[in-house]
């Protein structure tokens, strides 16, 4: 047996894939980018998801109207974190899905 057979020939994923797949991630890639691009610091990216957020029907939770499931609510801290939540259909008492993210943002 060679060598060469012992070895894994990995493959990059990207050659995987067809061109739909490669725009959707080139699409998601770029988005990001633009991102980072506008948070430096962490209140900018508090700032930046905030924006993303209201684009996609978020409102501050002091200004919703109804406690309704699907009500897509967020409060800020001190402008330097944010919590986003969609009210869910059941009490909270029988269980809740959490996502936790985090940013680390260079001040200059």
């Amino acid at each position: 047996m060679a060598f060469e057979d012992l070895m894994i020939n990995w493959k990059n994923g990207h050659l995987k894939v067809d061109a739909e797949v490669k725009s959707a991630i080139e699409g998601f890639a770029k988005d990001y980018m633009e991102f980072i691009g506008r948070s430096k610091t962490e209140r900018e990216s508090v700032d930046e998801s905030v924006n993303l957020a209201v684009r996609q029907g978020f409102v501050r939770v002091a200004e919703l109207q109804a406690w309704e499931s699907g009500a897509k609510v967020y409060c800020v801290n001190r402008g330097k974190s944010a919590i986003f939540a969609v009210l869910g259909k059941k009490p909270a008492t029988e269980g809740v899905n959490i996502v936790v993210a985090h940013v680390d943002a260079p001040e200059a």
